[in-house]
């Protein structure tokens, strides 16, 4: 991974720790509902949508391989 985009990646990483310490309420809410096996909870509610965004930016050569 680029210098850059590991850069950006922290960041993002560093940006959703700080969210989650703010909102300790929903945090815990996601962590019970995944617990229960909510079957209408989903933890990452997009995942096929950015794995084919990182699937296409790979092919594109925006990310490495």
């Amino acid at each position: 991974m680029p210098l850059a985009a590991a850069a950006a990646s922290g960041k993002r990483q560093r940006a959703m720790w700080r969210w989650a310490l703010h909102q300790p309420d929903v945090v815990r809410l996601q962590a019970l509902l995944a617990l229960d096996e909510d079957p209408d909870f989903a933890m990452f509610p997009a995942i096929e949508h950015t794995r084919a965004a990182l699937d296409r930016d790979r092919r594109t050569g925006a990310l490495p391989p």
